[in-house]
C-alpha cells in the first residue's frame, strides 16, 4: 500500500519547511526512535492527520502525551469496507466509535491552538473525521471484528519515511495514572 494524499495541501501546509507529523492509534506497539516506509505502515487508525507546526518536538511530544494521559485503550468494532485516497486506492474499514471522536476533537483542540499549526487537508479535521482503520496487506481484519487501539504513536513524516518520535501505551498511562501519589498541597 502506497501512501496517498487525499487532497492539495493548504498553502500554510504545501509552503511550510517545517516537519510533517500525525498522531496515531495502534493495535500493537511500535517504539520510539522507530522508522518505517510510509507505504509500510501497520493496521492504524489516525487521531489527528498530517500537520505541521512551529513548535519544537519536545513541546509537541508533551502537550500530546498530556492529552492522552488518562485515555483508557479505545474498542472498535470494525465496519464496512470503503476506499479513501485522491484515487480511492487505500482500503479502510470504517469505524463508528464516540470515544475516537471525542479523543479527535480533543486532540484538534490542542494542536490547532499551537503556535503555526497548519493541517495539510483541514477537511478531514473536526466535522470531515471519518473514523476508520487503515487496512494494509496480509491484515487479519474483516468487518464485525472487535478490536482494541492500545497505543498511540507521534510521528514525523519526511518524505517516504515516517519516524515515530513517541509512543504511548494507553493501558499503562492509565494504571499509571491510578497508581500515582496524590499532588502535595500547595
Amino acid at each position: 500500500m502506497r501512501f496517498v494524499s487525499n487532497l492539495e495541501a493548504t498553502p500554510a501546509a504545501r509552503e511550510s519547511s517545517e516537519s510533517l507529523y500525525a498522531v496515531v492509534a495502534l493495535f500493537t506497539p511500535i517504539g520510539a526512535g522507530t522508522s518505517f516506509l510510509r507505504s509500510q505502515w501497520p493496521p492504524h487508525l489516525t487521531l489527528a492527520s498530517n500537520f505541521t507546526t512551529a513548535a519544537q518536538e519536545p513541546e509537541l511530544r508533551r502537550v500530546v502525551r498530556e492529552q492522552l494521559a488518562g485515555t483508557r485503550p479505545i474498542p472498535v468494532t470494525l465496519g464496512s469496507p470503503a476506499l479513501f485516497g485522491s484515487d480511492q486506492s487505500v482500503p479502510v474499514l470504517l469505524v463508528s466509535s464516540e470515544q475516537v471522536a471525542v479523543l479527535h476533537d480533543a486532540l484538534a483542540d490542542l494542536l490547532m491552538s499551537m503556535e503555526g499549526f497548519a493541517a495539510r487537508e483541514p477537511e478531514f479535521w473536526r466535522t470531515g473525521f471519518q473514523p476508520h482503520v487503515t487496512v494494509v496487506p496480509g491484515a487479519q481484519m474483516q468487518t464485525g471484528d472487535d478490536r482494541e487501539l492500545r497505543h498511540v504513536i507521534l510521528v514525523r513524516l519526511d518524505g517516504p519515511l515516517a519516524s515515530v518520535i513517541d509512543s504511548a501505551d494507553l493501558l499503562s498511562a492509565v494504571e499509571s495514572r491510578a497508581t500515582a501519589p496524590p499532588n502535595p498541597p500547595q
